[in-house]
């Protein structure tokens, strides 16, 4: 198995000092990376201030510098003593949820270029190229452009059609565990348990899941979704041809039978790849497209999380889960929110197999019972006759009294 980022070593100041200054730049006008300057070099903010005034970054080499010493020792050492994270909640603009956002000390953000620079190979060789999602140079305007150009682009079959899928991952950076992380990067990046190291202790920090906010966070998100993503790209596809009377291949007509086979196809791979992360999978969809668009005896070891907006549940999905209404109230959130039934105490079943970060809770060990030998007696002859009979006929030993 290919292992990767084997050649740099992260104690060295070196080699993790143009990673300090990929941090710095942009950022020497924040008073922040200027206090940061100023403790770890002879900088003054005099200085400082004339440097930002006249664009000269080449003022700020001595402070990246001292930068990089001092988080090659605090490697060194095995000791990153870092102040922690600050929390705090902001509406999105763009839909209105309320995100958690984490803000780093100045350190620690300059430890998460040190640490995704040095995975820098790893990520370049996993991350896939239409994953646009908080990779510089590939943000929304790059996706929308390849939507744009894919939508342009002429079928060679002359296929009129185009699809897509959306999916969303709920609450994505929050469910997103240590552990999960670290056991994919043991196995990709096996031969630098330094690196290993440095990036557990990071993520350590992290209260709650994955820290909105982070440098760090938002390359390692892409990284486990990147499984998902060559899976699909790469896998998940056939090139289907029929033939016509003259013998030359031609597109096919839209078939709802085969469109069902390759949405359950999806699906299971989805299902199997967050199984395999330590989750728990189950289907969340609406009845019609779980009756009509997929096979469901083919996903029936999975439950089933079920949006009928029906008076009544029905037995035409057995699901684990029903959601009746995407309008409902619930005292203290402003706006419509979802309400389920839920058949099954997931909680429970989750934290114990442990699944979704939780540690598996450990079967408690039965005594077996103490056998005690039945006897028989005092009583009458037929009475003995009848109970023994019964007691031999049970497999049940017995002694006279």
């Amino acid at each position: 198995m290919k292992t990767y980022c084997k050649d740099i070593d992260i104690t060295d100041p070196e080699q993790i000092e143009p990673f300090v200054a990929l941090c710095f730049a942009g950022k020497t006008g924040r008073r922040n990376f200027q206090r940061l300057a100023m403790r770890y070099s002879d900088l003054t903010q005099g200085q400082i201030d004339e440097a930002v005034r006249k664009h000269d970054n080449g003022a700020f080499a001595p402070a990246i510098k001292g930068v990089a010493v001092e988080i090659a020792a605090r490697i060194r050492r095995r000791s990153l003593d870092l102040l922690p994270i600050r929390y705090y909640e902001r509406a999105d603009e763009s839909n209105g949820k309320i995100r958690l956002i984490g803000v780093e000390s100045t350190l620690q953000q300059c430890m998460d270029y040190v640490a995704v620079w040095a995975l820098m190979p790893l990520f370049r060789a996993k991350i896939g190229r239409y994953q646009c999602a908080s990779i510089p140079g590939r943000g929304q305007v790059d996706g929308k452009r390849a939507i744009e150009r894919f939508i342009r682009r002429k079928d060679p079959h002359g296929t009129k059609s185009k699809y897509f899928v959306k999916m969303d991952v709920r609450h994505c950076y929050q469910n997103l565990t240590r552990r999960a992380v670290m056991r994919r990067l043991r196995r990709d990046v096996h031969k630098n348990p330094v690196l290993l190291w440095f990036v557990d202790a990071l993520l350590s920090t992290f209260q709650h899941g994955f820290s909105i906010g982070s440098f760090l966070s938002q390359f390692l998100c892409n990284y486990m979704l990147s499984y998902a993503y060559h899976f699909a790209t790469e896998q998940l596809y056939k090139i289907r041809k029929r033939r016509t009377h003259d013998g030359k291949a031609t597109g096919y007509k839209y078939d709802k039978k085969a469109n069902a086979a390759n949405n359950t196809a999806i699906v299971a791979a989805a299902l199997k790849a967050i199984e395999a992360a330590g989750y728990y999978g189950m289907i969340y969809c609406s009845r019609d497209f779980y009756l009509n668009y997929l096979e469901g005896a083919k996903l029936s070891a999975y439950d089933v999380w079920e949006a009928a907006y029906t008076s009544k549940d029905t037995a035409a999905v057995v699901n684990g889960i029903w959601q009746y209404t995407s309008t409902g109230g619930v005292p203290g959130i402003t706006g419509n929110v979802d309400l389920d039934v839920a058949y099954k105490d997931y909680p429970a079943i989750i934290k114990t197999a442990g699944l979704n970060g939780f540690t598996a809770s450990k079967p408690t060990t039965d005594t077996a019972p103490t056998l005690k030998t039945i006897k028989a007696g005092p009583m009458s002859a037929g009475d003995y006759k009848k109970h023994t009979a019964a007691l031999a006929a049970d497999g049940i030993a017995w002694e006279d009294c």
